[in-house]
């Protein structure tokens, strides 16, 4: 991810070269079968989403979702304040921020929107805090071991009837 100038908000941050060419490797390691690619609208994911179907031999369709945004937080809030971001991990609710159980149902329905409009086989670009949030009730851990062991990108793979998680790539 590349930081922009200060005046720029978080939501329009874009990828470095990096970003981009982890993005791209991704979508050449991603399976066939990939049909659909749902992202987050924020910028970064976005570019994330459109590198991934650009490498990937089939070009999976991306799909724009906003459900799929990051946890909603007070305008001009700093992204570099940690300790607000483990604090609300461990379950604190902080003035401004979206609720735990909120984002979580965000995702949840971004899952059936994706069910119910037969997109097998799809992939979701979403963004840490978030993604920790809803996996770690899953796979039994706490949100905050879950997003600090999160790489970028990372791959997580979602048994829809098992309603299991695990780690797919990294």
């Amino acid at each position: 991810m590349t930081k922009p100038a200060s005046d720029v908000p978080p939501y329009d941050w874009g990828l470095s070269q990096e970003g981009l060419h982890a993005a791209m490797e991704l979508g050449d390691s991603l399976p066939m079968t990939v049909q659909t690619i749902m992202s987050s609208a924020q910028s970064r994911a976005v570019q994330t989403a459109r590198a991934i179907s650009s490498a990937h031999s089939e070009a999976p369709d991306v799909v724009i979702d906003e459900t799929l945004d990051e946890v909603v937080h007070p305008a001009g809030w700093d992204p570099n304040d940690q300790q607000s971001v483990r604090r609300y991990l461990e379950g604190e609710s902080i003035e401004g921020w979206e609720s735990h159980g909120s984002a979580v149902a965000r995702l949840d329905r971004a899952l059936l929107n994706a069910q119910r409009d037969g997109m097998r086989a799809s992939v979701l670009v979403t963004h840490g805090v978030l993604l920790s949030l809803w996996i770690a009730p899953r796979i039994g851990t706490q949100p905050l071991t879950v997003w600090r062991g999160l790489g970028t990108p990372d791959v997580w793979r979602y048994d829809v009837r098992a309603n299991r998680v695990e780690r797919a790539l990294r």
